[in-house]
């Protein structure tokens, strides 16, 4: 039984450790999510459409989605709703201010990279002083003149982080 409880224990541990990334770069055409090790999803862009696929542990297959384009329905009228009552809100709106705060300030910004061509030559020009004080060695921010545009976004969070900023949400900064 006790090595029941460290194995669980151990399980929880490494889910609260194993990071969620975010990753875009479109220069490279990767679009992905995943939680390392567990989760993932990344996206393909075609021609026409997205190609998703999906990955849990070590199993990748692909997501397919039929859209009205490709299959026809014939659509029904929908039924009409009595009108329903409103709900009060069980979160104000300073506490929803307060939990999207938190929840940036739990993600951490591994790679941000931004080249940006605005074509026009006086707006780029003004842009470029604000671009170079911007930048540092995590974030670089560039103004071109020759149509480039360019994004690389990493970003990452891990489990314990989320949580954490769920209870400095909900849990007053006194009392915990």
């Amino acid at each position: 039984m006790i090595w029941f409880l460290i194995a669980l224990f151990v399980l929880l541990g490494l889910l609260f450790w194993l990071p969620i990334e975010v990753i875009v770069d479109t220069e490279n055409d990767v679009y992905r999510v995943q939680w390392r090790g567990i989760f993932g999803l990344r996206a393909l862009p075609e021609s026409t459409r997205w190609r998703f696929y999906f990955k849990v542990f070590f199993i990748e297959k692909e997501w397919r989605r039929d859209t009205e384009a490709d299959v026809a329905k014939p659509k029904k009228p929908s039924p009409k709703k009595a009108g329903r009552k409103k709900r009060k809100s069980t979160m104000s709106l300073k506490q929803v201010w307060q939990l999207v705060k938190n929840m940036l300030r739990s993600v951490e910004v591994r790679r941000c990279y931004i080249a940006l061509d605005t074509d026009d030559y006086t707006r780029n020009a003004f842009l470029f002083p604000v671009f170079f004080l911007l930048s540092n060695s995590r974030r670089q921010l560039i103004i071109n003149f020759n149509g480039m545009q360019v994004i690389q976004l990493h970003l990452q969070t891990r489990l314990y982080r989320v949580a954490g900023a769920f209870l400095r949400t909900f849990i007053h900064p006194k009392i915990a």
